[in-house]
């Protein structure tokens, strides 16, 4: 088999925001890795390092395929213990390899003849480094074409999304393969405390389209009643310096059942973090900016769901298709 590096140019990463590439390794970041200072509590590599929704994609028509990674790293995530990649052909998930410490060069078995749009997703809840791709000698690699509209998510654990079954099925993955959209997924598990630095980010972003679910990060105290909406408006205003009238989401909580009503340390309930995204959404659009919208995320997902999410907060692997299914019928279905 012939094998190809980051360097080689004939394949790209999407979905993250930088690249680190050297003589001995290529790893995504979701954060600027060469300013990691820059981003207290997001620059470790369970944080901007893992890799929810960040996938290798290429097109070829090989019938072998392969990645070489360099080492795994090891975490007990409290959800799975083994590093695994996707294999996504056309957009449609074909398998699953599991990522085992001792073990350098994986193979995908499922490979089917001809030209094929191939997209590997990473593991989101670890760092992934990786040193080439390996094809059949005969096989072509070249670039794939972006055309989709791109998808930018702003979020928590609930984004993140650690507790799906693979790479590919966090909710925002489903999302994004049935509605072909391009996904950059900033979702940081109990790290969505509105950081100045990522509307910095998510504005220099090429954007069709941005989600902010903001809100079950901040009221044990982190952000409180004084500091919420400015950081949530900051957020916005930041992200409008690049994109005039992209269409932003604002998603306030899912189901919260223990905090609906009880106030935390930020002496915010989540009643109240929802009243605050909705009438923050009203106020720009009494300003003039109709590309402000606001969804209650019950939508998401509410005390039906409750089945889903096991410790009545994350949705659980079966919640990850309920969620996907509720934003695109009940949020993305009505702005597009």
């Amino acid at each position: 088999m012939k094998s190809y590096q980051y360097a080689d140019a004939v394949f790209t990463i999407e979905g993250a925001l930088s690249v680190e590439d050297n003589d001995l390794f290529t790893q995504p970041w979701r954060i600027d890795y060469k300013r990691k200072e820059l981003f207290p509590y997001l620059n470790d590599e369970f944080q901007g390092g893992a890799c929810p929704g960040v996938r290798i994609c290429f097109t070829s028509d090989c019938t072998e395929l392969a990645i070489e990674i360099l080492e795994m790293h090891e975490r007990d995530t409290g959800f799975h213990d083994v590093m695994m990649i996707d294999l996504v052909v056309n957009k449609k998930y074909i398998e699953t390899v599991l990522i085992n410490a001792g073990v350098k060069c994986y193979e995908f078995k499922k490979m089917e003849a001809g030209p094929k749009n191939i997209e590997l997703w990473l593991d989101q809840a670890f760092p992934v480094k990786f040193k080439k791709i390996l094809i059949n000698d005969e096989a072509f690699m070249k670039k794939t074409e972006v055309k989709s509209k791109r998808w930018v998510i702003y979020g928590s654990s609930i984004t993140h999304s650690v507790r799906a079954k693979s790479p590919s099925s966090i909710w925002p993955g489903l999302v994004a393969l049935e509605k072909n959209l391009h996904l950059t997924n900033l979702g940081f598990g109990g790290q969505c405390i509105l950081d100045p630095i990522i509307g910095n980010e998510m504005s220099d972003l090429e954007a069709d389209l941005f989600t902010l679910k903001l809100g079950a990060n901040i009221f044990t105290g982190r952000l409180h009643e004084r500091s919420f909406e400015p950081c949530a408006i900051g957020l916005i205003e930041a992200i409008r310096k690049n994109h005039k009238t992209t269409p932003v989401v604002l998603v306030s909580p899912i189901i919260f059942p223990e905090y609906e009503e009880l106030k935390g340390a930020s002496l915010l309930c989540i009643m109240d973090i929802r009243h605050i995204l909705q009438k923050l959404a009203e106020k720009y659009k009494r300003l003039g900016d109709e590309n402000i919208h606001y969804f209650d995320g019950r939508v998401l997902m509410d005390t039906d769901s409750l089945r889903y999410m096991p410790d009545k907060v994350h949705p659980d692997g079966e919640g990850q298709y309920i969620m996907a299914r509720h934003f695109i019928d009940n949020i993305l279905n009505k702005i597009t």
